[in-house]
């Protein structure tokens, strides 16, 4: 019995070892911004997807006003980036006239939790960096 309980103590660490070297390799700091925070690349593509183009922001859609809201692209959500921060947060931010009001994006389920809300508006806030 002892040496099974050894054998298992040994597989964890050599998981968690295993664990580590992948998070820390290389890869992970191609899509890390300056100073750690989320990229395009890294996250804020994945919340755009789940939560503006997956209902209307898409080629196609109905919120895609001839390209100019295709949130499937980088540049539109750069170039929208200010009302997307107001909409999108969970509160009202002091620098935003009230229009959109908070939580007015999306306006279909699904639904970004305010956690990832707070996220999208501080990357925004970080220069909604690539």
């Amino acid at each position: 019995m002892e040496l099974v309980v050894v054998a298992k103590s040994i597989a964890q660490t050599l998981i968690v070892v295993a664990l580590a070297a992948c998070w820390s390799s290389s890869s992970h700091a191609v899509d890390a911004a300056p100073g750690g925070g989320d990229t395009w690349n890294s996250w804020a593509m994945s919340f755009t997807m789940t939560y503006c183009s997956a209902t209307c922001h898409a080629p196609g859609g109905s919120g895609t006003a001839g390209g100019v809201y295709d949130f499937t692209q980088y540049s539109n959500v750069y170039a929208n980036r200010a009302t997307i921060r107001c909409g999108v947060s969970a509160v009202a931010l002091s620098d935003c006239s009230g229009s959109p009001p908070p939580k007015q994006f999306p306006i279909a389920a699904p639904y970004p939790t305010d956690a990832d809300r707070a996220r999208l508006v501080a990357w925004i806030d970080a220069g909604a960096p690539q």
